[in-house]
């Protein structure tokens, strides 16, 4: 699942070039998960870019890089349901923040079914 991660639906992931059902359920979960948080994220070579930013990658490149139903999936839960990201602060320059929580602004339950 974890090798899987950076596999896109259109095949130019890697590490195997995957394409679409190919690719386990999983790991399209975790592509999407994955690019609102790296994105969202402070990196050492770049400072965060904002969970905005993620969010527009996620809907433009839906159906093409991302699974359509996890992205879409993705961009309700933080545009309509209130998810946030919060990042845990450091003390050490140039550190990388951890997410440390998902956090919801009301209890919610989200389902989704594989076709």
């Amino acid at each position: 699942m974890v090798l899987e991660h950076h596999e896109r639906m259109n095949g130019s992931g890697y590490p195997n070039g995957l394409t679409g059902d190919n690719i386990l359920l999983e790991s399209r979960i975790l592509s999407v998960a994955g690019v609102a948080e790296s994105m969202a994220s402070q990196c050492p070579y770049r400072p965060a870019l904002g969970l905005d930013t993620a969010l527009d990658e996620i809907e433009k490149n839906r159906g093409t890089l991302y699974d359509n139903a996890f992205a879409d999936a993705c961009l309700r839960l933080f545009r309509e349901k209130g998810f946030k990201l919060e990042f845990a602060s450091s003390n050490k320059p140039d550190t990388t923040p951890l997410v440390t929580k998902i956090s919801l602004t009301y209890k919610t339950e989200i389902f989704i079914a594989q076709q």
